[in-house]
Order: structure tokens, then C-alpha cells, then sequence
């Protein structure tokens, strides 16, 4: 029986794997976007190619975006014959390789004494689950970092999820490594690093051998942002370790524009910041092009509209972080079709299933939930939800949470068909 269940899963897992590139393929094929390259990272990594420079042209460097999505598609050839072609290659890649290690914690998450019978089908679920993301979907059908930034992650939870199994400090180094590259592909994730880094020193408080673990994972993740920031005080004139958009995406979501527009017209229409995207152009172009004085002023601006209006920061905050977890996109059109309405409706639908998943799950993993198993993943949300009350959010910006969450939603699912079945049954017995 256990070698027939080990099939099971074997051939469960390669099914999820096919159906990741499968349905890649056809989002490909079928939902094409109107602009492949909207974040220039493409034309970022054709520069780095061709000219040895970080920038959108030869003369003009940027840390702008995150540096480690363009080195890949650099690596690649961004440029050429097949170019397209190639991206959407590794994004499939990312899309597949998630899917696996999503897998992996999910059936390491399985064996917790917390866990019944009932859940062994949820690495196969999980799986699936990342295989058939919408958000996901969509976002490996351009150069956009969120099939890269959601392998990361759960690289990320996986090493730490071993690391809590079987503390050392070499895995806490790898783990450390780990999160540094997240970050260099997602800024966000620097808040994610830090939070695991005060975690792990808590834990070290009470338990030495996570004092020395706690400084590993310290010094992977700094091993990792230096020589990023080492090249931005070298050619920037500033060690920034980050990037110098977070200025303007806290000004996008935080200005007497956007403010009235939720006033007016409520969360639900979506705001044209085209008005406030050419201020930005403007404001460039004054400034001479100079982005870390781009990216102060930007906050200067935003910190200033906060202090203007701070009951319509609240307003966009409670907004912003709905929007993070909203399970229908929003209209982008006043001339919908009927075909995409009912994609649209359907995505709503597929979001409020896995969300009820992820209650039940939550709640059937409620006593193990601050132990080394899942703590990883709820400091993961708690960075993602900290850092988009503030800064501009959408439903896309949750793309690197969707593996960790299947992982909850998977054990949720099955324990809410098992109460479903009891419930029938029971009425069935009442009746006879």
C-alpha cells in the first residue's frame, strides 16, 4: 500500500508539472498581452547584454528595478531572434520548478502530527493549486517578475521549513542566500528577511542554537545585497540596497489625486494616474534624470499628502490592502465583453473557493501556526501586507504568497469536502 500510495503521489506530482506548462502555453497563446516588456526589464537586460551596463540605454544607469530578473534574461539573450520565445520559456521554467517545490513543503508540512489522513492529498492539491493560478498565469505571459519572485519564495519557505526541522547553520546560510536573492528580484522581500532575522533571534533568546543560526541567515542574506548596493554607490553616487522606485510607488498610492478618486468614485472604478504618471515624467526631467533625487522627492510628496490628509490615508490604506487579497479584477474597460466578464467572474469565483480553503486550513493548523513549520509563511504575508497598506497594491502583488497559501489551502480543501460528506450523511440517517 505505501509503495502504491508513493506511485500515487509520484505520478500526482508529474500531472501537476504538465498541467503548469500546459496551461503556460495556452495563457500564451490565448491572453497576449498588449505591451511584453511594461517594466523595460527586457530592454534593461539587452543593455546589460550588449553594453555591459545596468540601464534602459548605455548612458543611462538605473537601479530603478531589481536587478536579478534582467541578469537572468540577460543571461538568456533578451534580444534577437527568438527572444520572446525564450522568456516565455523561463517563465514556464519558474512556473514548473514552483509547482515542484511547492510540492515539496506541502509534503513536508503533511507529515506534522497536526495533520490528518484526510490531508494526504495535499501536495498533489497544492500542486495544482500554483499549476492553475490565475495571477500567475497571467504574469507568465510577459517579462514581469512574478513567476521568478513566486520560485524564490518558495525556495525560501522550503529552507526555511528544513531549517526549523534540522537546525544548523549551514542550512540557515542557505536560507540567508535565498532571501537575498528574493530581495534582489523583489524589494519587498528585504522585509520578509528582516522579519525572519528578529524571529530567529527571538527563538535564540530561549534556544543558543539559534543564536548562531540567527547570525548565518543575517550574513547570507548581507552576502547577497552587497555587491548590489556596492554597484549603486559606485555608479549612482548612493549605497542603496534596494531600489529607487519606492518613492514613487508610495506616491502612487498616496496623493490628493488617487485620494478623491476613492471619495468620488469608490474602490471599485480604477484610478487613471495617467496625470499623475506625467508629474513623474516632469519631475524627472527637472530634476536632470537624477533618480535618487527623483525618488526623495517622491517621498516627500507622499509623506506631505499623508500629513494633508490623513483620514484619506487611511481610507486608501484599507483599500490598498483589500486590494492585495480581492478575489474579481477589476473592469478595465467600459466596453466588456461577455467572454471576459465571465473570465473575470470566474477568477472571482476560483479566488473565494481558495480563500475558504485558506480559513479552514488556517484554522485546522491553528495550534502549530507559530512553530518553525509555518511561521516562514505568515511572515511572508505579514511583509507583503505591512509594506502594500502603504505602498501602491493590486491583485498582482500577491502572485509570490499563492505557493505558500496552496500549501494552507490544500489541507483546507479535503477537511472541508470530509464536513460536507458528515453533514449528508447525517441528514440521509435523520431521514431514514
Amino acid at each position: 500500500d505505501e509503495s502504491r500510495n508513493r506511485d500515487r503521489r509520484r505520478w500526482g506530482l508529474v500531472f501537476a508539472i504538465c498541467l503548469a506548462v500546459v496551461a503556460r502555453i495556452a495563457a500564451c497563446i490565448s491572453f497576449a498581452p498588449d505591451r511584453f516588456d511594461v517594466d523595460q526589464y527586457q530592454a534593461i537586460a539587452s543593455t546589460l547584454a550588449e553594453h555591459g551596463v545596468y540601464g534602459t540605454s548605455p548612458n543611462r544607469p538605473t537601479a530603478f528595478r531589481p536587478p536579478l530578473y534582467p541578469m537572468a534574461l540577460a543571461l538568456l539573450g533578451p534580444s534577437g531572434s527568438g527572444a520572446r520565445l525564450r522568456i516565455l520559456a523561463l517563465q514556464a521554467f519558474f512556473g514548473a520548478l514552483t509547482v515542484w517545490l511547492t510540492y515539496r513543503i506541502a509534503t513536508k508540512l503533511n507529515s506534522s502530527s497536526t495533520v490528518d489522513s484526510s490531508t494526504r492529498v495535499a501536495p498533489t492539491l497544492a500542486a495544482v493549486l500554483v499549476a492553475l493560478d490565475p495571477i500567475l498565469l497571467r504574469q507568465s505571459t510577459a517579462a514581469m517578475t512574478e513567476p521568478f519572485a513566486a520560485m524564490l519564495a518558495t525556495v525560501g519557505v522550503l529552507c526555511l521549513v528544513r531549517l526549523g526541522d534540522a537546525p544548523s547553520w549551514k542550512r540557515g546560510l542557505l536560507a540567508g542566500l535565498i532571501l537575498g536573492l528574493a530581495a534582489l528580484c523583489r524589494p519587498t522581500f528585504v522585509i520578509w528577511a528582516g522579519l525572519v532575522v528578529i524571529w530567529l533571534g527571538v527563538l535564540g533568546v530561549r534556544q543558543k542554537k539559534f543564536r548562531a543560526i540567527t547570525c548565518s541567515v543575517a550574513l547570507g542574506v548581507a552576502a547577497m545585497l552587497t555587491p548590489w548596493t556596492a554597484r549603486n554607490y559606485v555608479v549612482m553616487g548612493h549605497p542603496i540596497f534596494a531600489t529607487t522606485h519606492g518613492g514613487y510607488t508610495l506616491w502612487l498610492g498616496n496623493n490628493h489625486l488617487f485620494y478623491a478618486h476613492l471619495r468620488s468614485r469608490g474602490p471599485a472604478e480604477l484610478w487613471d494616474s495617467k496625470d499623475l504618471d506625467a508629474r513623474f515624467a516632469q519631475m524627472g526631467a527637472d530634476l536632470e534624470y537624477d533618480e535618487r533625487r527623483v525618488d526623495r522627492e517622491c517621498y516627500r510628496l507622499a509623506k506631505a499628502t499623508i500629513a494633508d490628509d490623513p483620514r484619506g490615508f487611511a481610507l486608501s490604506s484599507v483599500v490598498r490592502a483589500g486590494r492585495l487579497f480581492q478575489p474579481i479584477p477589476n473592469q478595465v474597460s467600459g466596453n466588456e465583453g461577455n467572454m471576459n466578464r465571465a473570465i473575470r467572474y470566474g477568477i472571482g469565483v476560483w479566488y473565494f473557493l481558495v480563500g475558504g480553503g485558506l480559513v479552514i486550513g488556517l484554522w485546522s493548523v491553528r495550534r502549530d501556526l507559530r512553530s518553525t513549520r509555518h511561521m516562514p509563511t505568515l511572515l511572508l504575508v505579514f511583509a507583503f501586507v505591512g509594506l502594500h497598506t502603504f505602498y501602491w497594491s493590486n491583485m498582482r502583488m500577491r502572485a509570490p504568497l499563492m505557493p505558500a497559501l496552496s500549501v494552507l489551502v490544500a489541507i483546507g480543501w479535503p477537511k472541508l469536502r470530509l464536513f460536507v460528506i458528515r453533514h449528508w450523511l447525517d441528514r440521509r440517517s435523520t431521514r431514514m
